[in-house]
């Protein structure tokens, strides 16, 4: 297929892939990026066509998979915003001291778990690290350290509700000493 007739199907396909995208998006300037984004990703495809009598099934998979990736996309997005909103109004309600005190308490009750829980806790929830560096770095298969992480945190969570935290209101309970 020379360049020009490349050129020629692509200017052809621009009108549905219009009428695909905007039809899901109800947006013109969301559904001519998505048209732009389908076009570049074919041109820069196209040596991977194996039946150029096919080029139209091809093209629609790609729009259907860069449409699924901008779901993704929204839906993160999204969710990013909501804990950011929540966030928000959780500070500006005055909830960053009982957010605090219970953090000390996290740190305080830390200690009490057993050394490989402890580890897990504080390299991957405290320090930051990966679960999977965390693997490597103590020569441990990755559901062994997943298994240790998770059994840290719930024991965690069980000394939070039995010393600190009233389960059923999840108010901090006055016999807190944290």
């Amino acid at each position: 297929m020379t360049r020009q007739e490349l050129n020629d199907q692509l200017v052809a396909l621009r009108r549905p892939l219009t009428g695909f995208f905007m039809k899901r998006t109800h947006n013109p300037s969301m559904t001519d990026d998505l048209v732009q984004e389908t076009l570049l990703r074919v041109s820069t495809k196209m040596a991977q066509l194996e039946d150029p009598s096919k080029l139209l099934p091809w093209v629609f998979r790609i729009a259907r998979n860069i449409w699924i990736d901008e779901l993704r996309l929204m839906n993160k997005k999204k969710t990013i915003e909501d804990d950011l909103n929540t966030l928000q109004s959780a500070l500006e309600d005055n909830y960053d001291s009982d957010f605090l005190d219970f953090a000390s308490c996290v740190v305080a009750l830390i200690p009490a778990l057993s050394q490989v829980q402890r580890e897990a806790v504080e390299r991957v929830d405290i320090q930051g690290m990966t679960q999977k560096a965390y693997a490597e770095e103590y020569n441990l298969p990755y559901s062994t350290a997943k298994a240790r992480l998770q059994r840290g945190r719930a024991q965690l969570r069980q000394y939070l509700f039995t010393y600190c935290v009233d389960p059923y209101t999840r108010q901090p309970k006055d016999s807190c000493t944290c």
